[in-house]
């Protein structure tokens, strides 16, 4: 019995009418799916939002290309803790400015670049910062829970059975 034969891909595990392609959107669906719904669900249980917009787009790249650099956990956790902190700075610099939103995402770009932990969902984060203001008590808790469970989430997804 070789390797190959204990783990099963996820070709082997849609019938072969089935195109690759959309074997792949199926899996990614349904692991998007699942992590939204995982972070929805127990936000409303807490009462506590768990969800934060970009989050979306982080689904994007955790489950349809685990592979790529921008789905590294360290790129995803950092570049968000990036995010968060030039959205609040220059919220609290530049408040009442037509143009600090252009500036937070502009920072925030050149410092994931400089610290080689790019993850482009957390380019918008702080577009959600500055336009919506929202409270650092109630941010962090939401970006720490929702990204650990995110996280979390690919990481055993990718590990089930036949998600070789």
């Amino acid at each position: 019995m070789s390797d190959h034969d204990d783990v099963m891909n996820e070709e082997e595990l849609l019938p072969a009418a089935v195109p690759a392609a959309w074997q792949r959107a199926l899996w990614a669906g349904m692991g998007s799916f699942l992590a939204i719904l995982l972070l929805q669900g127990l936000g409303r249980e807490l009462q506590h939002p768990l969800l934060l917009a970009p989050f979306g787009a982080s689904c994007v790249l955790l489950f349809l290309a685990p592979q790529s650099d921008f789905a590294r956990p360290r790129n995803v956790l950092l570049s968000y803790g990036i995010a968060t902190l030039v959205g609040f700075v220059a919220l609290w610099l530049f408040a009442d400015q037509w143009w600090t939103v252009a500036v937070a995402v502009g920072v925030t770009i050149g410092f994931m670049c400089l610290t080689h932990t790019v993850h482009p969902p957390a380019g918008a984060h702080p577009i959600v910062i500055v336009l919506g203001a929202p409270a650092v008590k109630v941010l962090l808790p939401t970006l720490a829970a929702g990204l650990s469970l995110l996280l979390l989430s690919a990481w055993v997804f990718h590990r089930l059975p036949g998600r070789a």
